[in-house]
């Protein structure tokens, strides 16, 4: 099952959304309605009949083990373009037969794709912060800003602007595709903090995307793990004592015990 929305793209007449642990992007025309589902590495297809009495069609199986299509993008030639999260690379995806081709394979672990209307498809990569355009004819790829690890989608305004949103840090910003300036539109000191605990003049949080320390006094935050950058599992509660600590994450089912000395995970 879906378990949250993780972003949306809207067109003209089309809106497809997109899911965290099970994509969906969802095209409304005004005759009928067409969805495509991304759910553990398998591409769907199927239509709903905008009749009296709408019917669902049966799902067609586009495509299967892609390796991880996350954030992507349906193009005005039809195509899907998107990122797979464990094959770095970005690719086009027929979505008449299920034909992969690969467009870029220079990326690390790229999260989301969307198209400038320019021959260029836009790339955030979440684990080394890069916002890149990659050449949809030759693959060739510019870096045009390196942002704050754990990026998660993006958005491109009519006039170019990129629009990046990082999990980990709650933020939204804005970057100019001309210099690659960038400007902050919104940003949380923490993400979505669960469970906590006290001890002395620190708070110890379970932020889900990231674990982080904050200073009872002053406010301050300290990351000391954040999601896509190190061993972290989203999570959700936490305890603590002397010489350890343990991180429970009900999203992956683990429970992590690190060394409050050193921050390493003995186990897992």
């Amino acid at each position: 099952m879906p378990a949250a929305l993780r972003g949306f793209v809207a067109g003209k007449r089309n809106v497809w959304t997109t899911w965290s642990t099970w994509t969906t992007c969802r095209r409304r025309t005004q005759r009928a309605s067409v969805v495509a589902a991304v759910a553990d590495h398998c591409l769907a297809y199927f239509a709903i009949r905008i009749l009296r009495r709408p019917r669902l069609q049966p799902p067609r199986l586009i495509a299967k083990d892609l390796g991880g299509l996350n954030g992507f993008e349906v193009g005005p030639d039809g195509m899907i373009y998107g990122p797979l999260w464990f094959k770095r690379s970005v690719v086009r995806v027929d979505p008449a037969n299920g034909a992969v081709s690969v467009i870029s394979a220079s990326s690390d672990t790229p999260a989301a794709a969307n198209l400038d209307g320019k021959g260029h498809v836009w790339v955030v990569d979440t684990a080394n912060g890069e916002v890149a355009k990659v050449a949809l004819d030759t693959g060739a790829k510019t870096v045009v800003a390196t942002l704050a690890t754990a990026l998660d989608n993006l958005a491109i305004a009519p006039d170019g602007t990129v629009y990046v949103s990082n999990l980990a840090d709650n933020s939204i910003q804005a970057i100019n595709p001309a210099d690659g300036s960038v400007r902050t539109l919104t940003r949380g000191k923490l993400a979505v903090p669960s469970g906590i605990k006290i001890d002395g003049n620190t708070m110890w949080v379970a932020d889900v995307l990231a674990h982080r320390l904050v200073d009872l006094a002053s406010g301050e935050v300290t990351d000391l793990k954040c999601m896509q950058t190190s061993d972290l599992e989203y999570p959700f509660a936490l305890g603590l004592s002397s010489k350890r600590l343990a991180l429970a994450s009900w999203f992956t089912g683990t429970v992590q015990v690190i060394n409050r000395a050193s921050g390493k995970t003995e186990t897992m």
